[in-house]
């Protein structure tokens, strides 16, 4: 970390990272997967931050929590056993 090599992050309370990327960026805590994925500087917009009394800010960031959305379909297949034995697909099923 004195090389700048690495950042300290404290996301929640018991919560202590080191990020490789020193580029500024925000994060996004992926709650169902337990993943946290870097948000590029720019693709968030923070307007009317108000100065704190008694702070001086020399950084932020956003730490956004969720689920992530997955954006392809999965693809279920039902199944039918014949009456000689044999296994054929009779439809699918998109399930997001």
């Amino acid at each position: 970390m004195e090389k700048g090599l690495l950042r300290e992050l404290h996301l929640a309370p018991d919560l202590v990272l080191f990020d490789p990327n020193t580029d500024r960026h925000h994060h996004f805590i992926d709650e169902g997967a337990g993943r946290i994925y870097d948000i590029p500087w720019n693709q968030i917009e923070v307007s009317s931050a108000k100065p704190l009394p008694g702070f001086e800010v020399d950084e932020y960031q956003v730490v956004m929590g969720g689920r992530r959305r997955h954006a392809r379909r999965r693809i279920l297949f039902v199944l039918k056993k014949l009456d000689n034995g044999q296994i054929t697909r009779s439809g699918s099923l998109a399930v997001r």
